[in-house]
């Protein structure tokens, strides 16, 4: 699943509209080539922000509801992150299982998917239609 594209098409997406704090990267500068230690200004490609913050600012910034982006996405990817693969010798599909922050001394199953190749593949082309609506967003700004 491509998070990473979700996540720098929103980042790319609210640079472009000069989401604060934003003092854009100087001329030439290339991601790239960036060493450990480089220093560069605060931005939305710098900023140290959450695929959630990200979600929330994208669809703040956009007119067009239909090219919102589903904030359940979050709980995908850090089910995917962060969740716990389980399996019996008896089931054909391992079971993604995510428990929530404890409370009380206890934690509740947040998620919990069988991890069929159809669900996979559902997942896969729902992130990637995600990844297009920031792209048409960003089309239709230009």
């Amino acid at each position: 699943m491509s998070f990473q594209c979700l996540e720098y098409a929103l980042r790319a997406f609210l640079y472009e509209q000069r989401d604060p704090p934003h003092e854009p990267l100087a001329p030439g500068t290339d991601l790239d080539t960036m060493t450990f230690g480089d220093v560069v200004p605060e931005n939305a490609i710098t900023r140290w922000d959450s695929l959630t913050h990200l979600i929330k600012r994208y669809n703040r910034a956009i007119s067009d509801g239909q090219l919102a982006v589903d904030p359940s996405l979050v709980d995908l990817r850090d089910a995917l992150a962060h969740g716990r693969m389980a399996a019996s010798l008896s089931e054909r599909n391992f079971a993604l299982i995510k428990f929530t922050r404890p409370y009380a001394g206890r934690v509740e199953v947040g998620f919990r998917e069988e991890l069929s190749k159809d669900w996979m593949e559902n997942q896969i082309k729902r992130v990637l239609a995600e990844c297009e609506k920031v792209g048409k967003a960003a089309s239709s700004r230009k």
